[in-house]
């Protein structure tokens, strides 16, 4: 039987635990406030190490390591998040991704932030921005339940890809908006040495907004899934030249299949983009829509 040798209590007093994730020996703990680090080296006596508080208030759904070693930097997927001084509740309002940079497990740092919808110049989003890709949601709008967005990946771990070559983030992401609803796959680039986490292109789906173009009639749905196939390289890359690698997308969410592809990238002599922060071309390959099986055609 498993007998209980050591542990770590007193975390995050009456809040609730968003996530929990062990790399190697140490141990990471997310409440509504704060991101808790443990040292875990003694399995007979862990102790907390340091821990960081969520600015602004929110919380982490899922964690994946961006470092060489194991915990040097974590990639985090939440929500934004209001909170009310007034009955102590906090109300999520937007897709939150995060860099947080973990090598001295004392004092964590959050070196870039993204908030999905919100624009730069709302002053919520740390890093860059690429605003043409992604529709400008206010944190009043989010608030008061107009706009709000969110991702499958903060709950379903094969929902969530990503690309160490390219530093590529592919995760399905859905902007409840009346008049700019997104419905399908954001690209982001994960810059961990500049601290810059931006969107770089997406592929639309369906919606319940947009299903009348489809005439989408069923209530099921596909689990979020994306693929990524390596095209090839058209030719070696040399110093000073832009060479026209390119991936497929495969991509599964709502009712539809879609591929898409990728162009016009300039990359190194193994394959890895070298300007990954550049907006990229996604075009069409085709698309099936599983309400028209019998209408649908590809090349």
């Amino acid at each position: 039987k498993m007998e209980l040798v050591g542990k770590v209590d007193d975390i995050g007093h009456n809040e609730k635990v968003y996530s929990v994730r062990f790399f190697e020996e140490s141990g990471f703990v997310v409440t509504f406030s704060k991101v808790f680090c443990m040292n875990l080296t003694n399995p007979i006596n862990p102790f907390m190490s340091g821990g960081m508080m969520n600015e602004p208030p929110g919380y982490t759904n899922y964690m994946q390591n961006l470092g060489e070693k194991k915990g040097d930097y974590l990639l985090t997927i939440g929500q934004d998040a209001s909170f009310f001084e007034s009955n102590g509740k906090g109300r999520p309002n937007a897709l939150k991704l995060g860099i947080i940079e973990v090598n001295n497990m004392n004092d964590p740092i959050e070196i870039d932030s993204y908030i999905v919808g919100v624009s730069a110049q709302d002053g919520n989003n740390k890093g860059g921005s690429n605003n043409e890709l992604v529709t400008s949601i206010s944190g009043q709008q989010a608030e008061h339940g107009g706009t709000s967005s969110g991702s499958k990946a903060q709950y379903d771990p094969y929902a969530f890809r990503y690309l160490p070559n390219g530093h590529h983030l592919v995760i399905p992401v859905s902007i409840h908006d009346k008049d700019n609803p997104l419905d399908g796959f954001v690209v982001y680039h994960v810059n961990v040495e500049d601290g810059v986490i931006m969107p770089v292109g997406n592929v639309t789906h369906t919606c319940k907004i947009t299903s009348s173009l489809w005439n989408c009639y069923s209530d099921s749905r596909l689990l979020p899934r994306s693929m990524v196939f390596e095209g090839g390289i058209d030719e070696k890359w040399e110093e000073g030249s832009t060479s026209s690698a390119y991936w497929r997308l495969l991509t599964l969410k709502g009712h539809s299949v879609q591929m898409s592809r990728k162009n016009k990238t300039k990359v190194n002599e193994n394959g890895a983009d070298l300007v990954g922060a550049t907006e990229m071309e996604f075009e069409n390959e085709w698309a099936v829509n599983l309400d028209e099986a019998g209408n649908n055609e590809t090349d």
